[in-house]
């Protein structure tokens, strides 16, 4: 133990990237931190990924390495998503400094995302990309409780990219004249296909539209979006069922639905898959961003001093 720690503690610093918010609610984030890490990734950069793991209870001990086939009930639903669609290392802790530690141990970086963190300042960071929603933006302006904010507005200045998730408005014109945010970049969420949870089959958007009806589940923070988004595709009428973020279902939840197709999101998939049944498929998505963005963040990337051996 004690030669852990002192290997722990005699580590070269790796640059650390927070991709975070300061609002409470779905931003987007995890889809955004996934396009990271493999633009990264597709760029020869070794990529690593710290979470905080909401929602892990039963992992042994922490920091935790998850990997795509860690049980989510060990890992997050997060973090399985992550190691999942990269298969970069992702660790687990919530000491976000214990965990850049622990997997800077494990093996070589080039950088680390830190899923969320920005208000974890023991934390060293070189830099800070922030993502809002395009509806929702900082909402009435004020921090919790009284509103969404776990910081004030003014605490944009400082990050160097902000992603928005969505369209660009005449709201987020007016907000960023009043403050001295970076230039903001937009993503799109685009549906791709639904996936059997069961075997893994995809069928194409279009599949479910002779249905009747159709049972919609969110478990995240901003369920409306993912219901915004099943009406882009889907012509016909579903019924709306909402959970809390991060909520671990259990068989008892899906009792009263019927035999009707249940549509959900991938994060909430993976907590379903160990008793899936044949009538549960989730909402595949791709993000698109804009190459100017990824030409600045690569750019910055790139300027970040290096590991040294």
């Amino acid at each position: 133990m004690r030669s852990q720690k002192n290997k722990l503690n005699m580590l070269s610093a790796v640059p650390v990237c927070i991709v975070g918010n300061i609002s409470v609610g779905g931003t987007g984030k995890t889809p955004v931190i996934i396009y990271l890490v493999q633009l990264l990734q597709r760029h020869g950069l070794r990529v690593g990924v710290v979470s905080r793991g909401y929602g892990a209870t039963q992992s042994t001990h922490l920091p935790f390495n998850v990997t795509s086939v860690t049980p989510v009930a060990q890992s997050g639903d997060e973090p399985l998503l992550i190691a999942k669609h990269t298969q970069c290392p992702v660790v687990i802790c919530k000491d976000r400094v214990l965990a850049v530690k622990h997997i800077s141990a494990e093996q070589p970086l080039d950088i680390i995302l830190s899923d969320d963190g920005m208000q974890h300042y023991a934390l060293d960071r070189q830099l800070e990309l922030a993502v809002i929603d395009a509806t929702r933006l900082i909402g009435n302006g004020y921090r919790l409780p009284i509103g969404p904010l776990r910081e004030p507005p003014s605490r944009l200045n400082n990050v160097q990219f902000l992603l928005v998730n969505g369209q660009p408005s005449m709201a987020l014109s007016q907000l960023q004249s009043k403050h001295d945010w970076p230039q903001p970049a937009f993503f799109e969420v685009k549906p791709r296909c639904f996936t059997h949870l069961k075997t893994g089959q995809q069928l194409p958007l279009e599949y479910f539209n002779h249905h009747d009806n159709l049972f919609a589940i969110a478990g995240i923070g901003n369920p409306q979006r993912f219901f915004t988004t099943l009406k882009q595709v889907f012509n016909g009428a579903f019924t709306q069922h909402i959970f809390a973020d991060h909520h671990a279902f259990t068989p008892k939840d899906f009792m009263l639905l019927s035999h009707h197709p249940i549509i959900m999101t991938e994060k909430d998939a993976v907590k379903c898959r160990s008793f899936a049944t044949d009538n549960m498929w989730y909402l595949a998505i791709d993000i698109t961003v804009s190459d100017q963005f990824e030409v600045d963040f690569l750019r910055k990337v790139h300027q970040l001093k290096p590991r040294v051996a």
